[in-house]
């Protein structure tokens, strides 16, 4: 059935305007974060005629968030949650969507420069309450605020989080020491189909080596400021060995204190995982078994349901989740040393040769 704006007016969202219109018509696929269910979008996927029941946390904090019921409400999600799949996009599988929910969440948001999340708030904003010729106003008014995002490695995951950032309009630096010739273009980096004006466009995306010039500067001297810096290859604040997501990063953000004061990054997102922990620790010859048994005992907990659930952060995916499906930036969901996504609980993001 077509699913419908909750009546709530909160968060400025134009909610009073679509009243009684369908939000996501009959046949629609979209993706979404069930209440109380999962700690990242990978949980919930399906088309507003069906999907999987599930229970409702009792939270405070879940609660605080406008929740949208569907299935005569046997499954509730977090409204700023869902992100609709465009018509274009019927190519792309429910595992596709869901590994590119689940890298956007932690590589493309949480690294956002802030005025990048206001810019795509207004530029996604489907509610009807404002003309389009005024949004494309107020985006212009921020464009300049966008920022600039430093993304340190050269593997696959390395180079999708370069084109979602640019997708995201935030001008990019990739860092990596593999030669040239072996990496994308800077113009096969930017948004298929994107219109934007020649002196934008080549300037969104820079591809560097971590020494720049004939003075070998380092990549960051180089670039001089940016807002934030994703490190696929390593974890220099060592946010790795804390012993839970709760627990207080102090004694950890020297680092960040330092690149704030030099070069004004507000923001250092590490992706590595606990399969290139391994290889780097143990060499290619004595990881995999390690990894194979980490992969396979992960994969098992949310049967389990040995996890730690968390809310997704307010308006993922109706801000950069919906942006990158919309300009079709798509992670497939391949597989990892332990095989193919497609059919398990979860998906572990294994290593790369390429890293």
């Amino acid at each position: 059935e077509d699913i419908y704006w909750d009546g709530r007016d909160d968060e400025d969202n134009g909610t009073k305007n679509n009243i009684g219109k369908p939000w996501i018509s009959k046949g629609q696929r979209f993706i979404g974060v069930e209440v109380g269910e999962c700690c990242c979008p990978s949980n919930t996927t399906g088309t507003s005629s069906s999907t999987s029941a599930a229970a409702i946390a009792e939270n405070s904090a879940a609660m605080e968030r406008a929740i949208i019921g569907i299935d005569n409400n046997s499954t509730t999600l977090y409204r700023d949650s869902i992100a609709i799949l465009p018509p274009s996009s019927k190519i792309v599988s429910d595992a596709d969507a869901i590994s590119t929910a689940s890298v956007a969440l932690l590589g493309v948001h949480c690294a956002l420069p802030s005025g990048a999340i206001d810019r795509l708030q207004l530029a996604n904003n489907k509610s009807g309450a404002e003309s389009e010729e005024k949004v494309k106003e107020s985006v212009a008014k921020i464009e300049d605020k966008s920022g600039r995002s430093v993304i340190v490695g050269g593997g696959n995951y390395a180079i999708y989080l370069c084109k979602a950032m640019v997708a995201c309009g935030i001008q990019t630096y990739l860092v990596s020491d593999r030669p040239k010739w072996n990496l994308p273009s800077a113009n096969e980096l930017l948004p298929k189909g994107e219109k934007m004006k020649k002196a934008k466009k080549d300037k969104m995306v820079e591809i560097l080596s971590p020494s720049v010039g004939q003075l070998s500067l380092g990549f960051a001297m180089a670039i001089g400021n940016f807002d934030t810096l994703v490190d696929t290859l390593g974890d220099e604040m060592g946010v790795g060995r804390l012993q839970s997501v709760v627990q207080g990063a102090s004694g950890v953000s020297g680092f960040l204190a330092q690149m704030q004061e030099l070069h004004g990054c507000s923001k250092y997102v590490s992706t590595l995982t606990r399969s290139q922990q391994y290889v780097l620790n143990k060499g290619l010859l004595f990881a995999r078994d390690p990894v194979i048994r980490y992969q396979q005992e992960v994969e098992k907990l949310p049967i389990m349901r040995e996890c730690h659930y968390l809310p997704p952060p307010i308006n993922f995916g109706s801000t950069t989740l919906q942006t990158l499906l919309d300009k079709g930036v798509i992670y497939p969901s391949n597989q990892n040393e332990n095989g193919a996504h497609a059919s398990k609980p979860a998906f572990v993001r294994g290593w790369s040769l390429s890293d």
